[in-house]
This record gives C-alpha cells, structure tokens and sequence, in this order.
C-alpha cells in the first residue's frame, strides 16, 4: 500500500485528529496509533477507524486492494442502504445537510413532512 495515500487518507477520515484522540476513538494506546503511522495500519483497525468517525469503510477495501476501484462503479447503493441501520444512515443525511448549509448558506432547508 503505498504510504501516502494511507496517511492522506487517515487525516481525512479522522478530520485530523491527534494520535490521543485517534487513540481514544478506537480504544487503543496512543503508541498503538504511531506505531500505524510509522509502520501502516492493519485492514481490520483501518476498517474500525472508517465507521467510528463515520468515513467510508469502502475507501479501506479499495485502500487496501480488497477489492477493485471498478468493482465500486458496480454497487448498488440503494440495496446495500436497504441494509444499513437507521442511525448510520441518518448521521449521513445530517453531515450531507451539514456541509449543503455551510456550501451554500443562501439556500433554505425545508423540514418536509414523510408519512410512510
């Protein structure tokens, strides 16, 4: 795996947090958490890091070449939604509401009513 890219992608998925606090997120000594940085991390702790600050654990299958980029292109995410938990989902649609606020303060969001 080609070092960079895991660095890059371990500061964007932590939003550049510190070693203690990369640490204390997924329950592990801070030298546990230099030694990744220094050495590489583990696919597994990859993966636990991904969903404990809500990144996309699909990034650490690519990352790692689990699985192909091109393999990705053939998901279907509405099936794989279908079986994610609720609050996954809606921590999602929270940051995406999130980020559409602070990209475009002009527009309103609209609370809409949804009966199912």
């Amino acid at each position: 795996m080609d070092e960079t890219k895991w660095l890059r992608w371990l500061r964007t998925v932590t939003r550049e947090s510190t070693i203690r606090g990369i640490a204390r997120a997924a329950g592990v000594s801070h030298t546990s958490v230099r030694k990744w940085v220094a050495q590489g991390i583990p696919a597994d702790r990859a993966w636990d890091l991904a969903v404990r600050f809500q990144g996309d654990p699909i990034e650490v299958l690519v990352l790692f070449g689990r699985i192909d980029p091109e393999q990705v292109r053939d998901l279907n995410y509405a099936a794989v939604a279908e079986y994610m938990p609720t609050w996954v989902l809606t921590e999602e649609l929270n940051r995406r509401a999130l980020i559409t606020r602070q990209q475009y303060p002009h527009i309103k969001l609209q609370k809409r009513d949804v009966s199912l």
